[in-house]
This record gives structure tokens, sequence and C-alpha cells, in this order.
């Protein structure tokens, strides 16, 4: 199992590694802040590796960024290794695509269990990333944290 201390130092995150809902709001919002999305592997010939030490040494020693797979997948490691409760899921991608069109399930994002509540985090989706996790609960509205880029 992948020691996540470079991780943690990476994102800057300091606080208790206990699963709580703090702790995983936290690491969900400093990994958005400090991770870029990006897919430049496959144009540069290089393999992608999806286990959690390639992630680990691509995300903190290269300073690289990954796409959905990589980013919620390495995640995945940290919390599961933190003691939360994590399932890994597929979505499609809907967007500009007309109703009567299925799309293949192309998309990685992760159902986490904290303090009882389940919730959805995506640390991986480019521009329309969560900055936050959001409870995962239908119709009603939640707001995550704004990032600017200066």
């Amino acid at each position: 199992m992948t020691d996540i201390s470079a991780y943690l130092e990476h994102i800057g995150y300091q606080g208790p590694r206990q699963p709580t809902r703090e702790a995983f709001h936290e690491l969900h919002v400093k990994h958005t802040r400090s991770i870029p999305f990006e897919n430049l592997s496959p144009l540069m010939g290089q393999p992608i590796k999806l286990d959690s030490d390639a992630l680990m040494d691509k995300f903190t020693r290269q300073r690289r960024g990954g796409y959905c797979y990589e980013h919620n997948l390495l995640f995945q490691h940290v919390l599961q290794v933190m003691g939360f409760s994590v399932e890994g899921l597929a979505a499609r991608v809907r967007m500009n695509v007309p109703d009567e069109v299925e799309t293949p399930r192309s998309h990685m994002l992760l159902l986490v269990e904290a303090a009882g509540d389940k919730f959805i985090a995506d640390t991986g989706f480019g521009g329309l990333t969560l900055t936050a996790p959001i409870r995962f609960v239908a119709d009603q509205m939640q707001e995550t944290p704004t990032v600017r880029i200066a």
C-alpha cells in the first residue's frame, strides 16, 4: 500500500488522518487546487499507469496532472488509506448531446461515505471539476467553493 505522506504534503493538507467529514471536504478542496487536469501522456506516447504508486509519482514527484481516472483513483486510494468507505463509479458525459443519444460510460467519479452521509467526489473533470464534494441527494441545490485563477 502506497504511503500517502507525499500526496498530503503536495496538496498542503496538515489535518488529521481520521475519516471525518471535515477532513474529506478539505482533502477534496486542496486536491482540486493543487493537481491540474491534463491528458498529455497519450499525445506524448507515454503509457498511462493507473496503480497508486505510479499515480503518486506522477502527481507528487513529476508535478504533473492527469485525467479523471488518474485523479479519482489516487483520491480513492488516499481516502481508503484514511479509513473512508469509497466506491468508484462510471458516468456518462452528457454535455451538448441530444437526449436520445446514449454516450459511453467514459468518466470516473467516487461515492464516499463520511459521517454517515454519502457524497459524490470528482477531482478530475477538467474545468468543470467539483471544487468540493457534494451530498448524494436528488433535487437539492448545493454550493461548492469558487476557484479564482490569478
